[in-house]
């Protein structure tokens, strides 16, 4: 083997994009499991609206939290859900 390459800001492979969908899927079934009134798929629509209105590091569900008059615990729930590592 004469070279490895890392590609660590996406320049190559866009891996980043591929987990962010299984990510926000993950995150939206625990918000309505945990009682949000809307479907999974507006839960999902709610976060990739909201990131690709405010960019990647915007507390999209602080602000989800905030707009159903929900607490720091269901910021949590979907947090872990989101950054869990199934694939």
């Amino acid at each position: 083997m004469k070279a490895i390459i890392f590609d660590l800001d996406d320049t190559l492979y866009d891996c980043t994009g591929s987990l962010l969908e299984a990510s926000r899927k993950r995150a939206a079934k625990v918000m309505v499991k945990a009682g949000l009134p809307c479907t999974e798929e507006e839960a999902y629509l709610m976060q990739k609206e909201l990131s690709e209105k405010y960019g990647p590091y915007y507390l999209v569900f602080n602000e989800m939290a905030k707009k159903f008059g929900w607490n720091d615990s269901f910021v949590d729930s979907a947090l872990k859900a989101y950054n869990s590592n199934e694939v």
